[in-house]
């Protein structure tokens, strides 16, 4: 429900930019959606980590990871925001859509850290306590891999799931 593969998507921007702030050279918006569309890259991390591989430079994943963030999140927490390029980012849901949803039973399996999601959600006037909230750090394997769906239909005995994403990699 939130961020998109595409040139305007603050995660996109800062696997980008992570990657060249590393030594990796110049990439665009389109190499993202090129990976994410081949399958197999829908973390950030990876994608700046795939970025450096191809240019033959070595750096820890965690290096990557605290790179990422810097251009992500940024450095402050200002006024129940944090300054870094996810003050951008584009809610996609509507507000009718939003609606719809505060009126469902609902969960959320994301990509990100649970802190990031979490802000994100609230940013959505949605809570993380109507259902469950898998973050990446909840499953073994990320998105797509449907562990994290699983996991939430294990908790929640939804009549009629329906999932949602934001990569053709999820649908």
């Amino acid at each position: 429900l939130f961020g998109l593969a595409r040139a305007e998507c603050p995660s996109t921007l800062a696997a980008i930019r992570a990657a060249r702030d590393l030594g990796a050279k110049g990439r665009h918006p389109e190499d993202v959606f090129r990976l994410r569309s081949g399958g197999g890259f829908n973390d950030d991390y990876d994608i700046a980590l795939e970025f450096l591989r191809c240019d033959g430079i070595a750096v820890p994943r965690s290096r990557v990871i605290d790179v990422f963030q810097e251009h992500y999140l940024g450095r402050r927490w200002k006024e129940g925001r944090w300054d870094g390029l996810i003050a951008g980012e584009r809610l996609i849901p509507s507000a009718s859509t939003l609606d719809w949803i505060r009126k469902q039973s609902y969960s959320f399996f994301t990509g990100r850290p649970r802190d990031e999601a979490l802000y994100v959600i609230k940013r959505l006037g949605l809570s993380a306590e109507a259902g469950t909230l898998v973050g990446m750090h909840d499953v073994e394997r990320g998105k797509p891999d449907p562990a994290g769906l699983r996991l939430i239909l294990e908790k929640q005995r939804y009549l009629a799931p329906l999932a949602c994403g934001d990569t053709l990699a999820q649908a």
